[in-house]
């Protein structure tokens, strides 16, 4: 059989005896992966020169949460494939030599501290063997022939005393400073023991038997799902200070514990829904049965009756069997939140649990630039734009980063955009924009002859002012209340209002906005007043 690139199902081989076939461990390395939302797909490659017969070649150290069933292989040659499988390996029936060198450093360290400790003994006892002697020559019992005092001899005895004495201290520190690196040692390399020996002590391998009818060289790619490794979209918004481009980083954040390295690879990101087994789901029987009656239990001589529920039967079915080889889908769906993207050039991600980041497109987008300002609730404007997906991939759920002039803003996040769709981005404050609300009056009036109603008056002013060198559109927002009761009256005496138009809108709510254009310098006041009635003696809630 010679096609330049082959792809063996497993399922449809006849059996085979793995005894006879010649194992070689090959030495093979990640070239793509295609990363999910909480797994990935990684290729592995190898080449090899295949001879006449049948031989066994095996992957090695592969990752401890790969998924058996998602074997898949492919090469180009002339060689038929006569099996593939996974196989977990206990280190203690077939040690790793990793694992084998890391232990004998470990023993080697846990050695050199026992060797440090009865080194600080050794010194602590000869301290205490120099303390004990100075003591007993200086001690005054009766016992004893009086004391000599020879200053010389004294002088030479002292200085001996101190010398040793600050040997001996050195020696403790030194030995004391030793221990502690070798303690870091033995926790540094006590840390790579476990992650080379996790849970079970185990390791995975995958073992792919070939059989030749003539001598040639060959390239193996297997291919397996690893569970864990993730990603997410991440964006950066760039705004320019003249307010009339924007440019969107489409990046994602990528995080892998997998185990192994993934150094230099070519690097897809998908938001397919990865179907492992690959098998459809088939539809069983669905009866519906009448309730049984009431079931009477009697324990300790009480009388209980059990509640039974409506139940389904279904009935009993094999399960259906597994293909062997299967892979998840990597090609683009037609429903635009599930897409491909390949990240262009070849990417490091490392085994660390740590996001890194990759950018997947730069883009200059049109948007729209306005400012909105809430006075009654911040005494700011808030630059937002109107922006067009012009792309030809959907901007997925995620964070955003806001950048004006290079200068970091703020922190946002981003819904599902589709492409051609339009969206409003928040791109943090402008402090070149002044938003400033007070109360100019609040003052009560008595109306009403027979049936007297309180009245509340209350205004406000709004002043605006355009600090910027360039126009800015600006959307001011503020409120007045609601009637809660029939005997409430609540009317907004300015802006006269009577119906919606370019520069004012007001909904059921009774919320306002003006719509403005201000001019560079340009200052604005506005006015809002309003009055609430009610009739005299009733207790209102809610004024300000």
């Amino acid at each position: 059989m010679n096609l330049r690139t082959i792809v063996w199902i497993i399922a449809l081989l006849p059996p085979f005896s793995p005894a006879t076939a010649r194992e070689l461990t090959v030495d093979s390395s990640i070239t793509e992966v295609t990363v999910y939302s909480d797994r990935a797909l990684v290729s592995r490659q190898a080449q090899v020169e295949l001879q006449v017969g049948e031989h066994s070649y095996l992957f090695d150290n592969l990752p401890a949460r790969i998924d058996g069933d998602s074997l898949q292989v492919s090469g180009a040659g002339g060689a038929e494939l006569r099996d593939v499988r996974h196989k977990t390996v206990f280190l203690s029936d077939s040690p790793d030599p990793t694992v084998q060198t890391t232990k004998m450093e470990l023993e080697k360290l846990q050695d050199k501290q026992r060797e440090l400790a009865d080194q600080l003994d050794q010194a602590e006892a000869a301290k205490t063997f120099v303390k004990g002697m100075t003591a007993h020559l200086t001690s005054s019992s009766v016992k004893q022939r009086p004391l000599q005092w020879d200053t010389q001899k004294w002088q030479s005895m002292l200085n001996f005393y101190r010398e040793k004495l600050a040997i001996l201290d050195q020696e403790i520190r030194t030995t004391l400073a030793k221990q502690r690196d070798v303690k870091k040692d033995i926790e540094r390399v006590s840390r790579k023991l476990a992650k080379l020996e996790p849970g079970k002590r185990e390791k995975h391998q995958v073992q792919v038997v070939l059989r030749a009818s003539k001598a040639l060289p060959s390239e193996l790619v297997l291919r397996y799902i690893v569970h864990g490794p993730s990603w997410q979209p991440v964006y950066d918004l760039r705004v320019n200070g003249n307010g009339k481009s924007l440019q969107l980083q489409y990046g994602a954040k990528i995080r892998q514990n997998s185990g192994e390295d993934w150094r230099q690879v070519a690097l897809q990101l998908s938001t397919a829904k990865v179907n492992v087994s690959g098998t459809a789901p088939e539809l069983q029987p669905w009866r519906v049965a009448p309730m049984p009656p009431p079931v009477r239990l009697r324990r300790q001589g009480i009388m209980k009756k059990s509640m039974s529920k409506p139940s389904t039967t279904r009935e009993a079915a094999p399960a259906p069997l597994r293909p062997t080889i299967q892979a998840p889908p990597v090609t683009v769906h037609a429903q635009a939140s599930s897409v491909l993207f390949a990240v262009g050039g070849r990417n490091t991600i490392a085994g660390d649990n740590n996001d890194h980041k990759v950018t997947i497109a730069l883009h200059n987008l049109p948007a729209q630039f306005r400012y909105e300002a809430v006075p009654k609730l911040s005494p700011y404007a808030y630059l937002k734009a109107k922006i067009n997906n012009n792309t030809e991939f959907p901007l997925l759920p995620g964070i955003s980063q806001i950048f004006y002039d290079n200068q970091f803003i703020a922190k946002s996040r981003l819904k599902f955009v589709a492409p051609g769709e339009s969206f409003w981005a928040d791109l943090g404050v402008d402090e070149s924009i002044k938003v400033e609300r007070k109360r100019i009056k609040k003052y009560q009036k008595e109306q009403g002859v027979f049936s007297k109603e309180t009245q509340w008056v209350y205004r406000y002013e709004i002043n605006l002012k355009n600090r910027k060198g360039s126009p800015a559109k600006l959307i001011v927002h503020d409120q007045f209340p609601l009637s809660g009761h029939k005997q409430i009256k609540v009317a907004l005496l300015k802006p006269n209002y009577v119906k919606d138009t370019d520069g004012l809108k007001k909904n059921a709510m009774n919320f306002l906005q003006w719509h403005l254009e201000l001019a560079p310098g340009a200052e604005k006041v506005l006015t809002l007043e309003y009055a609430v009635s009610y009739p005299q003696g009733m207790v209102v809630q809610g004024l300000e």
